[in-house]
């Protein structure tokens, strides 16, 4: 599960205190919280975090190509400097793994300067360092170049290593772009008949008169599936290109949430609303919160950023709930409603973020709110 995690110099992101994500809190209370929220203005710096996880897990891959682009880096961060410092802290089986590391451009590449993880079990406190990869000339192959060069290493820091790196790999993230996942979908899908089942209960519950969707290899596209959804109602088949996007997002969304549940994973959605109507994102949050920890030490995580504030009242904490907000710089500040210390609860959180008190809502200015109210007026 993750529990902390922060980033310097990415996109919106400036300072690594200021990108503080953190699910346990000050208090460092444990567990932590199994869906989190994050709110804010449009551009405000909700979508970066995604990406900001996104780049974390993705720095583990083998795959080297291409230069780095220049957008990843805070747009006021001296040319002679580039670097990107990412900290994060994973716990798996009891056993917490703290990691951090400095990437800096060079020659369009980005190299570690300094990488290292450490596993503390939670009950004893007792640190144990795996490894110290320091002043690496290696490119950003990161934990898994030092896997392969690594000279017999000891089997239970191996097994430590794997589950570290089958954790990061497994963090799922969904955009708004439904259409992009149908294929990862339908491909997974033809291979877990179960998991398909669940799927179809799942859309049948929403009334959408989907009974069945078939998929099949494409004949001459390696890779490619032919999807088609079975309509009752209708009593025909209908190409994907048939249904709206509130269909397919909600197909696609439901089978990320329900591969979440299973495996217990984590999954990051950005704008959950997106096509999808509001009651059955409440429902769809409400289920998960259902699925209470069965594990201490494992068990699914959400993350989601979203518009609908109503949202707020559902995730049951002030620790779930945070506001993002950029200052004058358009550096983003990542904030936690347990901050602010004046906040009774949840719903004291909703009320004062909706009468605009804890920032991160939209600024209009005096012609826009004139043209409101008069607008209104008509």
């Amino acid at each position: 599960m993750l529990t902390y995690f922060e980033i310097e110099n990415f996109r919106s992101f400036e300072s690594g205190e200021d990108s503080e994500f953190d699910l346990c809190g000050e208090k460092r209370n444990f567990p932590p919280t199994n869906v989190a929220i994050i709110f804010g203005n449009n551009a405000s710096g909700k979508t970066n975090l995604i990406d900001a996880i996104e780049f974390f897990r993705d720095i583990f891959s083998l795959y080297q190509g291409g230069s780095v682009p220049h957008h990843l880096f805070f747009a006021h961060h001296s040319n002679k400097d580039k670097h990107i410092r990412i900290k994060c802290e994973i716990i798996i089986d009891g056993n917490s793994f703290w990691y951090e590391n400095i990437l800096q451009i060079k020659e369009d590449i980005l190299e570690s300067l300094n990488e290292s993880l450490t596993v503390i079990p939670y009950k004893t406190h007792s640190e144990k360092q795996l490894f110290q990869y320091e002043s690496s000339s290696q490119e950003a192959l990161h934990l898994s170049s030092y896997l392969v060069k690594a000279k017999s290493p000891k089997a239970k820091t191996q097994l430590y290593i794997t589950q570290f790196l089958k954790y990061i790999k497994n963090i799922n993230i969904v955009s708004r772009h439904f259409e992009s996942y149908l294929n990862q979908v339908a491909n997974h899908l033809m291979q877990d008949a179960d998991l398909k089942q669940s799927l179809l209960r799942m859309i049948s519950n929403f009334d959408l008169h989907i009974s069945n969707i078939d998929e099949q290899r494409h004949d001459f596209l390696e890779g490619q599936v032919l999807m088609q959804f079975h309509h009752q109602d209708l009593g025909k088949m209908l190409p994907p290109e048939c249904e709206s996007h509130g269909t397919l997002g909600l197909y696609v969304l439901l089978y990320f949430i329900l591969l979440t549940l299973r495996d217990n994973r984590l999954l990051l959605v950005d704008e959950i609303e997106t096509a999808i109507h509001p009651d059955i994102v409440e429902v769809i949050i409400r289920i998960i919160k259902k699925n209470r920890l069965q594990k201490k030490h494992s068990y699914p995580q959400f993350i989601f950023t979203t518009h609908q504030t109503e949202l707020m009242n559902l995730v049951g904490s002030k620790r779930a709930i945070f506001l993002a907000e950029k200052n004058q710089r358009g550096a983003t500040k990542i904030s936690s409603a347990e901050d602010f210390v004046n906040l009774r609860g949840v719903r004291d959180a909703y009320k004062q973020y909706k009468l605009g008190r804890l920032g991160a809502v939209p600024f209009l200015s005096e012609e826009l709110e004139e043209l409101a109210i008069q607008l209104r007026k008509e």
